[in-house]
């Protein structure tokens, strides 16, 4: 996910398995605090059961986490 022009943008391969989509949706909404909206249980369960990724750097290369 990136900020284009002041807004996230999160671009994703629409010949992608669902199964993939979903986990690039919930990476991606893992980066807000979604404390202070309400969120069906089930949804919240399934962004906390995403276990945390450190971003890539700009060789494509996992980069160190903080």
């Amino acid at each position: 996910m990136r900020v284009l022009r002041g807004e996230y943008v999160l671009i994703m391969n629409s010949k992608a398995p669902i199964r993939d989509k979903i986990y690039t949706l919930g990476m991606a909404l893992k980066q807000f605090n979604h404390d202070q909206i309400y969120m069906r249980p089930v949804l919240r369960e399934l962004l906390n059961r995403i276990r945390e990724q450190r971003p890539f750097d700009m060789n494509g290369r996992r980069g160190r986490k903080g």
